[in-house]
């Protein structure tokens, strides 16, 4: 099973952040976002063969923390 590589944040601004990911499985990967804690994830439904997402709007000061599973 593959599962994503080469995964990078950038911030596009204080409210907005891009994940880029490499991903060459054949199923979709799910990005997975939790607020200040790393506890209690919200999954983000993505269409097959994504392999960007922009997160906005964001909350300056706050710090987030994404997972990706497939």
């Amino acid at each position: 099973m593959a599962a994503p590589t080469d995964v990078r944040v950038e911030s596009n601004s204080l409210s907005s952040a891009t994940l880029r990911w490499t991903y060459t499985g054949a199923a979709t990967v799910s990005v997975w976002r939790s607020l200040t804690t790393a506890v209690g994830f919200t999954n983000i439904a993505l269409a097959p063969g994504v392999t960007t997402y922009t997160d906005t709007p964001l909350d300056a000061g706050t710090r987030y923390f994404y997972k990706l599973s497939d």
